[in-house]
């Protein structure tokens, strides 16, 4: 009858060793999912940036060239691209399921 037990035990140690495995399939799937959003988020943003990236303001808005000088020198194109990039996310983000829009 002790063998009996012992195969018993066996497969109960069996089991949970497979639920502890499938547990841990799990979360590394959870994690892989993240990583590649965040990814594809990165990518998202290094997009914006590069398509952003060097503005010429005087081509933009005729300015004059020592008010253009000024804009340059205080970082007039990197705001731009920052505040695009904040108004980009922020639409992304309220498009989320049972997220206001407006807020």
């Amino acid at each position: 009858m002790d063998w009996l037990i012992e195969a018993i035990q066996r497969v109960l140690a069996f089991f949970y060793s497979l639920f502890l495995s499938l547990l841990d399939a799990l979360y590394d799937l959870v994690c892989k999912i993240f990583d590649v959003f965040m990814s594809a988020i990165t990518e998202l943003i290094s997009g914006v940036i590069a398509f952003f990236g060097a503005i010429p303001i005087p081509d933009i808005v005729p300015l004059p060239s020592g008010v253009a000088w000024v804009a340059s020198q205080v970082g007039a194109p990197q705001m731009i691209i920052i505040v695009s990039s904040a108004l980009i996310v922020r639409l992304l983000l309220q498009l989320i399921p049972f997220v206001r829009l407006g807020s």
